[in-house]
């Protein structure tokens, strides 16, 4: 069963369902059958995820915004009141 509500989505679901499936099969082929072992294999990397995502980035500068402060991540959470549920 897919969960996705659009075209792009539900393309994602399969492409992280047909990961999942070559995970399973990449740790079958190694001959793990311990989480310890699995986690280990993951990660040193995988075979078939390195070859398809080993690119350089283009722009080798941070993109990323800086971090906000505590405040306002307290307003971006939104506010919060405690609510009494009374009997009716």
């Amino acid at each position: 069963m897919r969960l996705a509500r659009s075209p792009p989505a539900t393309g994602r679901v399969a492409r992280r369902v047909t990961a999942l499936q070559r995970l399973v099969k990449e740790l079958r082929l190694a001959g793990l059958s311990t989480s310890t072992a699995a986690n280990q294999f993951v990660e040193t990397g995988l075979p078939c995820d390195t070859r398809r995502v080993a690119v350089p980035p283009a722009q080798a500068t941070d993109r990323q915004r800086p971090n906000s402060t505590a405040r306002a991540l307290d307003r971006m959470r939104g506010l919060q009141t405690p609510r009494i549920v009374w009997r009716d």
